[in-house]
Parts: C-alpha cells; structure tokens; sequence
C-alpha cells in the first residue's frame, strides 16, 4: 500500500503535465469537385525545417487526422486513385493548435496547388478561445513595464478593460467575469442616506 502511495505521488505531476502540450493536430476532409468525401487518400505532411514526414490515409468518411505535430511549416501533399495530386505550401502550425485543412481534389489531369495565407486563428474544430504571441510580436509591441499581461490583448476576442490589469480582460462573447474565472464584486460600492449604490 506504502509503494502504490509513493507511485501516485511520483506520477501524479507527470499526469498533470499530460495537458499541456507543445504539439499540434491537422485534421480534415479530402472531398472531389462535387463535395462527396474521398475514402483511402493518402495525406503526406512534409516538415520545411527539418524534412521529416508524417503520412495518414483518409478513413472510409474521407476524414483523416495528424497528431502530435511539432510546431512549424509544413508542405501537404494528397494523392488518390483518379485524383490530381493536391498541394498546400507554408502551412504554419502553433503550439497546441487544432487545425482544419478541408481539401477538395480535382479529376486526374489537373494539377492544384494551393497557398495558405495565414488565418484568423479562429478554430473550425474547437469552441475554445486562445491564440500563440509569436517572438516578433511580443518584441514589436510595447509592454507597460514588461507586464506579461499586454501579450494577452494580441489574442483574439480579448478586450481589454482599459487598466491592463488581470482583472479587466474579458473575451468577447463570455459572461461579464473577470479574466481569472472569478464574478465580479457584488458588494455595493456606496451607501449614502440609506440609499444603496452600485
């Protein structure tokens, strides 16, 4: 009992962890012109830093998913029986970004290659708000005092209640709480003559 005790305790900062990641995920849909959904396509995702390749082949829902990408730019290749060959360069993926890459394919004979521009860096697979401050962001916007909380407002949806504290960060479309989760103080602010004030 002593052991399974000291066991948890040594792994229970590791499982912790576990939530925190430094990779990403590309998913998607390969479809043909008229949007019916390719089952077998073969996807190669091709790292432009380090060359390393990472291969996954669309499910029989024409769906295929990459997980646990390092971060960076990526070349997407899609191959199937009949198709063109498909190609999106400078795919850029953050840390712990889900990212949507739906594809359609063109009938053999024709060749598509596609640019991504960057995106809004709103999520297709996820309600979940958040955003990655890239170095040269964070070195080209001026901080109040290094507050590390002035890169919060280069997220999107975040509004910043004028003081640049914690406290006043709210994202767009959530309830009126502040940033850290806590509701704001109901106690009044002013009791004059009986009268309560907000």
């Amino acid at each position: 009992m002593k052991r399974m005790l000291t066991l948890l305790l040594l792994l229970l900062p590791v499982l912790r962890l576990s939530a925190q990641t430094d990779r990403a995920t590309l998913t998607g849909a390969i479809t043909d012109a008229s949007g019916a959904r390719v089952a077998g396509a073969k996807i190669v995702l091709t790292s432009a830093n380090t060359e390393t390749r990472r291969e996954a082949v669309t499910n029989k829902a024409g769906l295929y998913t990459l997980t646990s990408l390092s971060t960076g730019i990526y070349t997407v290749e899609v191959e199937a029986g009949g198709f063109a060959k498909y190609q999106v360069d400078d795919l850029t993926l953050d840390v712990g970004q889900t990212r949507t890459l739906d594809m359609k394919l063109a009938v053999a004979g024709e060749s598509t290659q596609i640019d991504v521009s960057p995106d809004s860096g709103l999520s297709k697979s996820s309600a979940e708000i958040g955003g990655v401050v890239h170095g040269k962001q964070a070195t080209d916007v001026p901080l109040n005092g290094r507050n590390y909380i002035g890169l919060v407002s280069l997220a999107p949806g975040v509004i910043d209640g004028g003081t640049g504290t914690q406290q006043d960060m709210r994202f767009a479309g959530l309830s009126d709480e502040n940033f850290d989760g806590v509701a704001d103080d109901p106690m009044p602010q002013a009791i004059d003559d009986g009268d309560i004030e907000k």
